[in-house]
């Protein structure tokens, strides 16, 4: 039974799991190829204006640093700039310019945050002084990276909209990958993103963060383990600069939705997530390793009061910076 069943099962399962990672991996490759994006291909001026020119209700306005996500660009933050250059006159805004558009996906996040690095510290060298931080999805991601890593960063403030903080479950959805892997369903698909050739050339593999398979995400998955400290010793030199790092941020406010249409579970963009011991329920950022240990320094953010979750209704994916009602969203929190 085991020679006429079970084995031609698994050898067809595994024939079906290497033709679709080379399938990945050969698309990857030649969408790198045809569609890569120059980094830095939009020159940011010098900010003229000093902090004080621009005042809001509560006081100066600072200059904002804008980051995008999957699929995106800098044009992606028009409408938030016109809107926040109409509401606050000269107001200095910085979206930085890195593997935009399909690049954004085709390329490992682990060779996405160091150019992001370079992107962002060219325009933060345009501003003096302090700066917010206005970050998108998986731009939410590379904006703790850049934070982590940057050890001269000056954000004083860091807004996420919709960002996949602990991870994701179901890019772009399970409904999507039924179409793109009809033979794969979600708690498989990790034996594709959870490979080498993903983790190079699959954004989004760099933070899947499968509740069914945590032993195999700690083994293979490079990015988000990385800056959440979780594969760290605590003493260890790099985790600690990531956590002093992160806790030079004055204030951090987390934006998410349930209407989310990519985002999966929606309020990872608050650090809630499933949870390992019951994967189908969702649970509170506090109940999980990386705010029990505090090990890039989230728990403590929260205790000082500097972390503020808003839950926004109706904003789908894309809505934050689409629609009025995502950018006046994020007009409130400035």
């Amino acid at each position: 039974w085991f020679n006429q069943v079970c084995l031609p099962l698994v050898l067809l399962l595994f024939k079906m799991v290497t033709k679709t990672v080379l399938a990945v991996v050969l698309l990857a490759c030649f969408l790198q190829a045809a569609c890569a994006i120059p980094v830095n291909v939009h020159p940011i001026e010098k900010n003229s204006l000093k902090v004080d020119d621009v005042l809001g209700d509560d006081g100066p306005i600072l200059p904002i640093i804008m980051i995008h996500g999957l699929f995106s660009s800098p044009s992606t933050f028009d409408k938030l700039v016109s809107a926040v250059q109409a509401k606050y006159p000269g107001l200095a805004c910085y979206p930085i310019s890195f593997y935009n558009d399909v690049s954004s996906v085709d390329t490992g996040m682990m060779e996405q945050w160091p150019v992001a690095v370079q992107a962002f510290q060219d325009a933060a060298s345009k501003i003096d002084g302090p700066y917010i931080v206005v970050s998108h999805s998986q731009g939410s991601l590379i904006a703790r990276a850049i934070i982590e890593e940057y050890d001269e960063h000056r954000v004083q403030r860091w807004i996420s909209l919709a960002g996949p903080n602990l991870g994701e479950f179901g890019v772009p959805g399970p409904d999507y990958l039924h179409y793109i892997f009809p033979s794969l369903e979600r708690k498989e698909i990790y034996y594709v993103w959870y490979t080498q050739a993903a983790q190079n050339h699959v954004s989004f593999a760099g933070y899947w963060n499968d509740p069914y398979h945590q032993d195999s995400y700690f083994q293979n998955v490079q990015f988000l383990p990385f800056f959440n400290n979780e594969n760290m010793d605590p003493t260890n030199a790099t985790a600690i600069r990531h956590k002093e790092n992160f806790l030079k941020v004055q204030q951090i406010t987390l934006m998410g939705s349930s209407a989310d249409d990519i985002i999966r579970p929606w309020d990872s963009s608050l650090f809630n997530f499933y949870d390992p011991s019951s994967p189908e329920d969702v649970s509170d950022m506090t109940k999980h390793n990386i705010y029990i240990d505090d090990t890039f320094g989230l728990r403590t953010m929260d205790e000082r009061g500097s972390l503020k979750r808003i839950p926004v209704d109706g904003i789908a994916h894309t809505d934050w910076l689409d629609t009025d009602a995502g950018v006046n969203a994020i007009l409130e929190q400035l």
